[in-house]
Order: structure tokens, then sequence, then C-alpha cells
């Protein structure tokens, strides 16, 4: 008779007497290697299939999504004047705000996929057409990583079917046996040898006795104590717009070199709790604050840097290691998209940068301080201080421009001098010229005619009962 053992063929059975080492080496200890080496090749096959399934699910559903934008734009429609409304019309019909098999709530959405994707079409202000080959060519690269993705899923899957895992293991079926059976009485009082021969820490709940009874009940206390225990994450603040603060660690992060991809990965892995939408966005306004005070070296550092953490928000779980394993590599997609993403949004801050600074000069322009009257029987006048005096000590502190305005007692010459001066100097300098009694204020005295003709216009211009009615 024949025997058939195709069925143990998924058994991966290790013989050990069949191993022979160097004698330099210990043999349980190569035993172990060689265990703790298959273990942590099936973690590693595990995890890659998890990421290739969320990869696969993620490019279907955007390939769907591009598709839209391109059969609009053939249609006539122009995509990139309106990015939001494009966002909006490839979301159309589709119920799915992130990937199913997401594996974190901060995996990032379609909606910012696809935004990040249209800012990068329309960054240098390109034609229709270059914008629809560009949506061609992003749809071309998600096909063929849809492509090599699915093939190698495959080939793990029928990798892992070779061999059965303790994940393979299932209950075939199981039954329970009900006794009622009286409980054990404990006895009245424990010897003492059976209290020394633990060596446990033992705690008496009875530590008293009751006159009626001298028996006492010990518990059993394991203690364990866990080295080197993780301390949670810091939890940022939130302003009053509801955003994030700035981190420490993120803060150094973003003063990290361009290119230290060392460096960089390091870093994330050492802080992963600054690997969020909400640390990420900080991080990129801190990039606005650089580039209003004129550091564009700060601010290119940071807008790199906080790339890298939107990228790495991408790819979902662990996407610090598989995103820092493709950046590494010259010439590659995953390169050049960083590099792609990094322009547009520096791009974006500088021009943003641009109109908010116009914006703060237009304001500056228009607030002015100006010396005027505000009764119109009171004059501004102005005088030379006398000489040797305190006012004349502040008088020769003024500038060439100011002291000419003066000796020429001119108030218009005066506040053209203003007009020239920000708030903060517009406002010491009128502080000085009052100090230094410059700006004198005097009424004025009218000849009887002309009072009698101002009082004439005055009630002329009065309110009258039928007016008030």
């Amino acid at each position: 008779m024949v025997l058939d053992y195709s069925k143990w063929d998924k058994l991966e059975l290790s013989d050990d007497s069949d191993i022979e080492v160097h004698p330099n080496v210990d043999k349980k200890s190569f035993i172990r290697w060689k265990q703790r080496d298959i273990h942590e090749k099936r973690e590693q096959a595990k995890f890659r299939m998890l990421q290739l399934e969320l990869n696969i699910e993620t490019n279907e559903d955007l390939k769907i999504r591009i598709n839209k934008l391109i059969k609009a734009a053939n249609e006539g429609r122009k995509i990139g004047l309106n990015i939001e409304d494009d966002v909006k019309l490839s979301q159309e019909g589709e119920t799915k705000l992130q990937p199913a098999k997401a594996t974190s709530p901060e995996q990032p959405r379609y909606t910012d996929m696809i935004e990040s994707m249209l800012l990068q079409c329309v960054s240098d202000g390109s034609s229709q057409e270059k914008i629809i080959t560009k949506l061609h060519d992003n749809l071309k690269m998600i096909e063929s990583a849809l492509k090599d993705e699915s093939k190698e899923l495959q080939t793990l899957q029928e990798e892992k079917k070779k061999h059965i895992t303790a994940e393979d293991m299932h209950t075939g079926w199981d039954s329970t046996i009900t006794s009622n059976s009286k409980p054990k009485q404990t006895p009245s009082q424990p010897s003492s040898s059976s209290q020394t021969a633990t060596s446990s820490k033992k705690i008496d709940s009875n530590s008293t006795s009751t006159s009626g009874s001298g028996s006492s009940t010990s518990s059993k206390v394991t203690t364990i104590e866990t080295l080197n225990s993780p301390s949670a994450p810091p939890k940022p603040r939130v302003n009053e717009d509801g955003l994030e603060e700035l981190l420490p660690q993120t803060k150094e992060f973003g003063e990290l070199p361009k290119e230290a991809w060392e460096q960089d990965f390091n870093f994330m892995m050492r802080y992963p709790f600054i690997v969020t939408e909400g640390q990420k966005d900080a991080l990129t306004m801190s990039a606005f604050e650089y580039e209003l005070a004129g550091d564009t070296e700060h601010t290119e550092r940071v807008v790199w840097n906080s790339t890298l953490i939107q990228l790495c928000l991408h790819l979902g779980r662990d996407g610090t290691k598989v995103f820092y394993k493709n950046i590494i590599i010259p010439n590659s997609p995953a390169r050049k998209m960083f590099e792609e993403t990094v322009l547009a949004t520096y791009t974006h801050i500088q021009n943003r940068c641009k109109i908010l600074a116009a914006e703060h000069e237009n304001e500056e322009a228009e607030e002015t301080i100006q010396l005027r009257s505000v009764d119109p029987d009171v004059e501004l006048l102005v005088r030379i201080p006398e000489e040797g005096s305190e006012g004349y000590k502040i008088y020769e502190s003024f500038s060439k421009e100011a002291k000419e305005a003066i000796d020429a007692h001119s108030l218009d010459a005066l506040n053209e001098v203003l007009g020239k001066m920000s708030i903060e100097d517009a406002e010491d300098f009128v502080g000085k010229l009052g100090d230094s009694g410059v700006i004198q204020v005097e009424s004025k005295i009218y000849e009887p005619e002309e009072f009698e003709a101002k009082r004439e216009t005055a009630l002329e211009q009065a309110p009258t009962i039928d007016d008030v009615d």
C-alpha cells in the first residue's frame, strides 16, 4: 500500500538533527536565529500585503476620479480655473471619503489627493492642453502602479498558501461539560509551611480575626515592573481658529536641511507623533511667517520637510518606511512627485505672501497721522522754540526736512513730513512737537464784520422747526 504524504507538504518542519554548523557557532543559537528569520520574513510579507491592498484600493478609486476630470475636460470644461469645483466634480457619485482599508484616521482623503494633483498640474500656469496631458500622465502612472502591485500581491498570496501558519489554524468543534460540584471548603487555618513555601509577595486580606474564627485569607500578588516604559506623545494645543499649534519636535524637524534623507527618516521614526495632518498644517503655516520675513532659504527648508510629512501620510500606516524606501532612488517616480509637490507648494506660498505684503503696504499707506484742528475757532500755529530752551534741543534733533517745515511756519509742510512716516514714527514725532512747543493752539480773533457774517451763516445752516418735524 502506497502512503500519500502530500497533505504534509505545507508544513514547515525543521529537523534540528540534520543541521550542520561551523564548530565556532553555537547550534542552538543558530536554530533560534533561523526561526527568528522565518518569523520576521513572514511578518514583513504580511505587512506588505496589507500595504499593497490599501494602495490598490486607493489607486482604483483615484483612477475613477481622474477619468471624470478627463471626460469633463474633453467636453469643454476648463480644468484648473477653480480647483475646489474640480475636486467636487471628481467626488460626484462617490460615497467613500477615504479607502475602506485605511488603518489610521490620519489617512488622507481622496479630495486632498485630487487637490494636490491638480495643484501640480496648474503650478506653472499651464494651458488646458498641458493640464489634460498631465492628467493622462497621472492616470498612466496609476495604471502602471496598479498592474505592478496587483502582480506582487498575487505572488505574495500564492507564497503564503504554500505553508501552514498559526493564523490558518481554527477551531473545528468544541464541547462544554458543566458539573454541579460543591465548592471546596478552605482550611480553617493554613499551615506555616505552606505560607513560607511560596516566594511570591502575599497580602493578608483579614489582618484582624474575629473572636469566633481565627482563619485568615491570603492572596498572591505578582508585581510586574516595566523597564523603559514609553511616555505618551505630547498633545498639541489648539488655537482660537481650531488649528493645532506647532510642537517643539515638529519645529525642530522643519529646521533639518534638505535632502538629509537618513536624518529625516531617523527623526520621524523617533517622533512618529509629528506625522499627522494637524502638525503638517502647522509646519506649513510657519513657512508663511518665514517668507513674509524675507527668509527664503528657511521657507524652502520648511516646505521641503512639511511635504515629507504630507506624502508619508498619504501612504497610511508605516508610510514613513515605504516612502523613504522609494524616495532615496534618484529619478524615481516618487522622487519626481515629491519635488513637483514641493515646487507647487512653495510657489503658492510665495505668491500668496506677495499679495499679503502688498495689502499690508496699502493699509499702512492709507493710515497716516495729520495735524488738524477739530474746532473751527481754534488754530494750530507752528513756532520755533526759543534758543537755549529744552524745546530747542528737541527741535535740533529733528530731521532736516522737519526743521525746514518748522522754519517755514507751515502746518501743511509738517503734514507732508508726517505722511512719509510710519504710524509709530509719526506718533513719536507728534509727541515731540508737543513737548518742544513747536505746535501751539490759539483761538481765532474775528473782526466785528467777520464775526457777524459767520454768525448769520451759522443761523442759516441751523435746522428749523419744520425741518425737525
